[in-house]
């Protein structure tokens, strides 16, 4: 409850005396009463739709406002010298005059609030004052001679050292921020009577007259203002609790008559202080910046520096992660008692994705953070984030770091998507500007290349300056047109009476652009005018088409009657990114559409600019918002900050140059695999005086050629190209020195390795013969511990037959002797530790093992050898089936608990929880004399309803077989879920398309797959048999509703069928295969460029539709010829022999690097390159950097022809990429240097990837 008057503080429990003393108030105004209180719009609305009495209404409103709903304390804590503040800015000064009389909050001569206001009034001054200092400093950089009386006073006057003039020439690019930190070293915007006195003596008088004048201002204002606000809000806003600041006031500043009032009000703020240090942390005076952003190798970097060091901050970045991708920035405060911020990772990531702090704790020191200045050898703080995404992980990462050690709430996001092909970006961009006159609307409709969007708008702006941004469209010229016209006699949905049209200009040529983008000159464009009639429709839309583009496009326009003059206030812009598998959406906002253009140019090169809306604020809202309601199917559309919005004032602090970007808001659309082919999404915003709709229109991406998107782009970086070019011939001399000398340095090093290898050779002898001696004694040792204890002696002699049978069993695994007539998936060893509970995932296979606590000793530790069969000789017990693969068990020794296996299986028990009951686990012996393997079912066993995976208590110290059996005569088959999955292979001048059905376990199909590596993988589709059909159909000749020309499809067997049984008994002796049909696809060159052809099935439960979707490619031979500069020419072909040749000189180059190389990890490249069939199994079984490196040579020399020669070292590269570390390394350095070798000596780029 508040007592008495002054600065206490009211409560919700003072309703009814705030009521009481608002008697005389006007209850209809309760809405402005709540704006000016404080009170968010939303709020607002809210209290209107629940209560329908006006009374009702201003009681809930004073209710919020009471309990300080919306940050109200921002503008005000609730008092009443407030409560008397808010009626008198609504012009009710008598009853606020009254309720200070009787609350004892009469104030004579009171002209400013500073209780709210202080801290803005602050902000708006050192604004100013940098103003003055910018202007200060672009004066003196643009003459020498001026910049050196400079230079001379700072040394004389100001004590700046040497090294700091130093850097102050007109070549440093940045001389003004030096200037400008130098300058805030010595003077502030309190104390700046040496600048002054810098300016008399340099005769700048402008610049004095500005800041006598902002002194003369800054003393006027701060005379005004009382002692006791300057307390308060030292107090609230600047986290000082027990000793108060000094400030600048004048004995005469403080009314005789109020002294008292005064001292007692300062003593009470001082209370309050207290209770508000328990109630909220206040931020520091100034302000910082954080954020992050990703390098392409899985690192996060964390950093933040002061805000004033925002664009040195992007500059270091530019130089240092030249490929980073920077993330959103972040704004925030130190806790006044704290001298860090520390990031908090305890949420857990999304399936699939690891996320490890390098350092623990993941801290930035406030000093660390404000040493930053921007200078050559200033690096800011960082934080180390390690991130990265298994190959079944969710698409899209998107993990919440909150951030400690802040005044406000502060979280981060890591988001990141799984990568991916970017899509190309349309070459053209139109633009419609629209210029509302006296008694027409003039419409502009120009377009330009990508790179010449920002010349462009200026262009249009300078031309037309009243005109206003409408809308962009992204096109390209049709192959059968040279021009675009707009067709303004099309028929329209909508009345247009009243309206005339008189084009002026309706049609330009192809040609226009291109010489628009090399002169900047004669900009080619349409005009039309819409002229309005008294009696015309108020509102006119008009649709215009336009001819000549490969795709159709519209003008769609919107133009309103009678004509108005108001103007629009701001503009907004979307632009889209291509983020791995993702895009990533940007709003942002500016009063000039050219200051966001030239942003986006500069920052983001490769963004594709969206549509533009203009639009003014509603004057009771401060800030925009965008609204996202449910996505479309398939489509996920999710913003990174919520409340997505922009602020009217960080808009304007752009525009004016405080700000060095824009304020926007980040989203990310993501589309799966099965999505609508097209997301037409409406994003509603809000705060917007005229209703304002934004629209994310995308296109569902699929992987595409990787080298289509770089051609795309090729013209941004001829440029770079050049220069670098350049470059190279300037150093063509001393690298041919330097060959000479490594030439030598090769030599000396063959020599010193063969001495080197030799003694080698002798040491391996020795520590053979030492290991040998070595493991004797260790077997002793272990023999003579075991019978210290004749418990443990038992249990040895108990197990001691299975350990010998487990340890040669291993080996046998190895080359599957031990079982027989059967199809392996793949083969796997689990270890079990302790005591602890633990779960070995092995779902890529389809299986999971659970141990429980105490199933061993301590100090005791198990191993589980698990096989996964695709299938073999099996006998199943009568009337029933297999739904799920065959697993080999066997343990090292016995569990003291029984382990839980958990089995995929194929039955859809969803639809039919009840079928559960008819699957049983079945077990089948190894160890038989006679095949087939004989199962038999075992009791126990459960299957959820919302899973795929059933689970057993499982304890035999025999190893066997497991599996899941269904019953037959229960329509077990009829919920069997299939997988249909489909490959694209290159044979020829045409794409072969091979369908390839099994039951959906994750054992066959990863064991499918595996046997086409080198085929692109399309569409994986789940289904389900008919009850009625025992067989699919791939109808091939069903309707199409995209065009098909120039593009042939032919199955290879008709009628294109798969029988169930066929596909049930895959993995049997008879059925090594899996069924399958082959579509041949074949484009001509004259043919549409994409195939998206339609492939209904027949035979299926539910409707299936697959889609073959090919692009049109042209396919470069190993014969083609190739010109010195990359391209193709008539003129030479391509030697294999040289490229072998040039691809041996490198390896030898570096061949001492490789033999330094850690030998602990060798082990695991000569297993990377067996499995890869590079190396033979006598290179493995005696592994040496030597060996593999001749192998690899003489393979080398019996590919004949490019593309395999590139495959070769493809996989070559990429064994030493799995085993990561310095092997990762070399292959990089592989990679680089084969490229750059086989470049500037055959002509051609060498296409490998280390990424794939």
């Amino acid at each position: 409850m508040a007592v008495g008057g002054g600065v206490s503080s009211l409560g919700i429990g003072d309703l009814h005396d705030v009521k009481t003393e608002l008697k005389e108030f006007n209850t209809s105004d309760w809405r402005k009463f709540g704006s000016v209180a404080g009170l968010r719009y939303n709020t607002l609305n809210i209290i209107q739709e629940n209560k329908t009495k006006v009374e009702d209404r201003f009681e809930e409103c004073l209710a919020c406002w009471l309990r300080r709903e919306d940050k109200v304390d921002s503008k005000g804590k609730p008092s009443w010298r407030r409560l008397a503040d808010i009626l008198e800015e609504l012009g009710d000064k008598a009853l606020a005059d009254k309720i200070r009389s009787r609350k004892g909050e009469q104030q004579l001569d009171r002209k400013i609030s500073v209780h709210c206001n202080l801290r803005r009034e602050y902000y708006r001054m050192s604004t100013e004052y940098g103003a003055i200092v910018e202007r200060f400093v672009n004066l003196v950089c643009k003459k020498r001679k001026v910049l050196d009386v400079l230079k001379t006073k700072m040394i004389n006057h100001w004590s700046v050292s040497k090294e700091e003039i130093v850097k102050l020439n007109l070549s440093n690019k940045g001389l003004q921020g030096e200037l400008i930190y130098i300058i805030g070293r010595h003077c502030s915007s309190w104390n700046f009577d040496l600048l002054i006195i810098l300016t008399q003596q340099m005769q700048m008088t402008t610049i004095t007259k500005e800041l006598n004048q902002f002194k003369e201002k800054q003393d006027k204002t701060y005379k005004e203002i009382l002692a006791r606000d300057f307390a308060e809000s030292d107090i609230e806003y600047c986290g000082i609790i027990g000793s108060q600041k000094k400030h600048s006031l004048e004995p005469h500043q403080l009314s005789l008559e109020n002294e008292e009032n005064e001292k007692e009000s300062l003593q009470q703020s001082e209370e309050e202080a207290e209770e508000h240090y328990t109630q909220e942390d206040s931020g520091s005076g100034e302000g910082y910046a954080c954020l992050m952003f990703y390098e392409k190798n899985s690192f996060i970097y964390f950093t933040a520096i002061p805000v004033k060091m925002l664009t040195a901050l992007h500059e270091y970045i530019k130089d240092h992660h030249r490929f980073a991708d920077i993330g959103p920035i972040h704004y925030f405060h130190f806790k006044w008692f704290n001298g860090f911020i520390e990031l908090n990772f305890n949420e857990k990531p999304s399936t699939g994705w690891t996320i490890i702090p390098l350092i623990k704790p993941c801290r930035l020191y406030q000093e660390d953070i404000d040493s930053f200045d921007g200078t050559d050898g200033s690096i800011p703080p960082y934080c180390f984030i390690s991130f990265e995404g298994s190959p079944d992980a969710v698409p899209t990462l998107h993990y919440s770091v909150p951030l400690v050690g802040v005044a406000d709430p502060v979280t981060l996001f890591i988001h990141r998507t799984l990568k991916c092909t970017a899509p190309p970006v349309a070459p053209y961009t139109g633009l419609v500007y629209h210029e509302k006159k006296e008694d027409q609307h003039l419409i502009i409709f120009t377009a330009a290349r990508l790179k010449d969007i920002s010349t462009t708008v200026t262009c249009i702006e300078d031309q037309y300056p009243l005109a206003r941004i409408n809308q962009l469209i992204h096109f390209d010229f049709d192959s059968n047109h040279d021009y675009i016209e707009l067709i303004l006699d099309a028929p329209q949905d909508q009345s247009i009476t009243g309206w005339t049209i008189e084009p002026q200009s309706t049609k330009f040529l192809k040609d226009q652009f291109d010489r628009f983008s090399f002169t900047k000159d004669f900009l080619p464009s349409c005009l039309v005018s819409f002229h309005a009639s008294p009696d015309a429709v108020p509102i006119l839309h008009y649709s215009v088409p336009l001819e000549g583009v490969a795709e159709p496009k519209t003008i769609d326009l919107l133009l309103k009657s009678p004509m108005t003059s108001s103007q629009v206030s701001y503009v907004g812009l979307i632009y889209y990114e291509w983020k791995g598998k993702e895009y990533l959406m940007t709003f942002t906002a500016s009063k000039k559409l050219n200051h966001l253009l030239q942003y986006i140019e500069e920052y983001h090169p490769l963004a594709e600019i969206g549509q533009v809306y203009n639009f003014s604020f509603s004057p009771s809202s401060g800030f925009i918002e965008l609204l996202f309601d449910d996505s479309c199917k398939g489509w996920t559309v999710q913003p990174l900050v919520e409340p997505c919005r922009l602020y009217q004032d960080d808009i304007d602090r752009f525009d004016e140059a405080t700000y060095p970007f824009p304020p926007s808001c980040l989203v990310s659309v993501y589309g799966s695999p099965d999505a609508v082919p097209k997301l037409h999404y409406s994003v509603p915003l809000e705060g917007v005086a005229d209703p304002v709709t934004l629209w994310i229109v995308r296109k569902l991406q699929l992987e595409k050629d990787e080298l289509e998107v770089i051609s795309s782009h090729k013209a941004t970086f001829e440029k770079d190209y050049e220069k670098l070019k350049a470059t190279v011939a300037d150093k063509e001399a001393e690298i041919e020195e330097e060959k000479k000398q490594v030439e030598e340095e090769k030599r000396h090093l063959e020599k010193q390795y063969l001495i080197e290898k030799q003694i080698t050779k002798e040491l391996k002898t020795k520590v053979t013969d030492n290991e040998l001696y070595i493991a004797k004694l260790l077997k002793e040792r272990e023999q003579l511990q075991e019978r210290v204890t004749s418990l443990e002696e038992q249990s040895m002699k108990e197990t001691s037959s299975k350990e010998v049978q487990f340890n040669y069993m291993i080996p046998l695994m190895d080359n599957l002797d031990f079982l027989s007539d059967v199809q392996v998936a793949e083969k796997k060893l689990l270890v079990f530790q302790g005591k602890k509970p633990q779960l070995m995932n092995w779902e890529k296979y389809g299986l999971r093992i659970g141990v429980s606590g105490d199933s061993l000793l301590s100090f005791k530790a198990a191993d589980a050898a698990v096989v996964a069969l695709v299938g073999g000789q099996f006998q199943f017990p009568p009337n029933t089936i297999l739904v799920s693969a065959v697993y080999a068990v066997s343990l090292s020794k016995p569990l003291l608990k029984p382990l839980q296996l958990e089995i995929q299986h194929c039955i859809d028990l969803t639809r039919q929880p009840d079928l559960a009951q008819y699957l049983k686990f079945a077990i089948a012996p190894v160890s038989t004399l006679s095949l087939p393997y004989q199962f038999s079912i075992v009791e126990g066993g459960e299957f959820s309803s919302n899973g795929s995976y059933g689970f057993i208590k499982f304890q035999h110290e025999e190893p066997c077989l497991v599996c899941i059996l269904g019953t037959a005569s229960a329509g077990i088959s009829d919920r069997m879920i299939y997988k249909m999955m489909m490959h694209y292979e290159q044979e020829g001048v045409e794409d072969l398309v091979t369908l390839v059905a099994a039951k959906d376990l994750n054992a066959l199909i990863e064991y499918i797959e595996r046997r086409h590596p080198q085929t692109e993988i399309g569409q994986h589709v789940p289904f389900s048999f008919d009850p009625s059909s025992d067989f699919i159909e791939f109808i091939l000749d069903a309707p199409q509703i995209y065009s098909l020309t120039g593009w042939t499809i032919q199955a290879h067997i008709k009628p294109c069928r798969m029988y169930r049984h066929d596909i049930d008994k895959f993995g049997e002796k008879e059925y090594p295969l899996p069924p399958s049909c082959l579509v041949s696809v074949y484009g001509s060159p004259n043919a549409f460029p994409t195939l998206h052809y339609s492939v209904p099935l027949e035979g299926v439960a539910d409707p299936v539709r697959l889609f073959i979707h090919r692009t049109l490619r042209t396919t470069v031979h190993e014969s083609t010829s190739v010109s010195s500069t990359g391209g193709a020419s008539p003129s030479a072909t391509v030697d294999v022999n040289k490229v072998k040749k040039v691809i041996d000189d490198v390896l030898v180059s570096h061949y001492a690097a490789l033999n330094s190389l850690p030998k602990k990890s060798l082990t695991g490249l000569v297993n990377q390159l067996y499995t890869a069939k590079l190396i033979s199994n006598k290179v493995r079984e005696d592994p040496s950097m030597e060996g593999c490196i001749t192998e690899f040579k003489a393979v080398l020399s019996f590919k004949r022809k490019l593309p395999q020669v590139e495959e070769y070292c493809q996989k070559f590269l990429s064994s030493f990429i799995a085993v990561g570390g310095p092997y990762a390394d070399a292959a990089t350095v592989f990679h680089e240097d084969w490229i750059e070798a086989i470049r500037n000596e055959l002509g051609f780029d060498f296409n490998i990837n280390i990424d794939a």
